[in-house]
């Protein structure tokens, strides 16, 4: 019960400060966790960055479809990362939080200034190119993972990934229309 309090908290301080991580999965820098370890640590690590991004995009758009996309990825890495999080717990394998990259902290910041359309636009671009990353990853992952469990959940989370990287290729569909 501690273990899991633990995880809860650490979680929730995770949410209250931005982080992004582009480095592979399954490969950290000296003195980071390895394995699979490292790969539940860049999961809980995606899930919050996203997390974070839908939430900037439900203050910052005016679209409903934009909207209804954030209230999803929201939705959806929340599940995941209790997953992610049930899992590091059950089988004792640690969750370290990542240092966001330049690259994220510079796209993070570029979408801070926006709002409305070019807002939009640029979200919607962001999503594709991350999930695009993700799930090039999370497929490497996949075969690099040693627990079985590690290995299930990986496999439980790409679809969704799929499904979110294509609602972000149809957003940014509509808004080149749109513009």
């Amino acid at each position: 019960m501690k273990k899991i309090l633990s995880l809860a908290l650490a979680w929730g301080a995770l949410l209250a400060c931005p982080a992004f991580a582009a480095d592979q999965l399954a490969a950290g820098p000296t003195g980071s966790p390895q394995g699979d370890s490292q790969i539940l640590s860049e999961i809980h690590h995606k899930n919050v960055v996203e997390i974070q991004l839908a939430e900037l995009a439900k203050s910052r758009t005016e679209d409903k479809s934009v909207l209804g996309y954030a209230d999803r990825l929201i939705q959806d890495h929340r599940k995941a990362d209790q997953k992610t999080l049930e899992v590091a717990s059950r089988d004792k394998l640690t969750i370290v939080t990542l240092p966001m990259s330049k690259e994220e902290a510079d796209a993070q910041a570029r979408l801070k200034t926006l709002h409305g359309t070019a807002f939009d636009e640029a979200f919607s671009q962001i999503m594709m190119k991350d999930h695009t990353q993700v799930i090039s990853q999370l497929s490497a992952a996949e075969n690099k993972a040693q627990n079985p469990n590690v290995k299930n959940l990986v496999a439980s989370l790409l679809p969704t990934l799929h499904q979110h990287h294509d609602a972000a290729a149809q957003l940014n569909s509509q808004e080149k229309a749109a513009g």
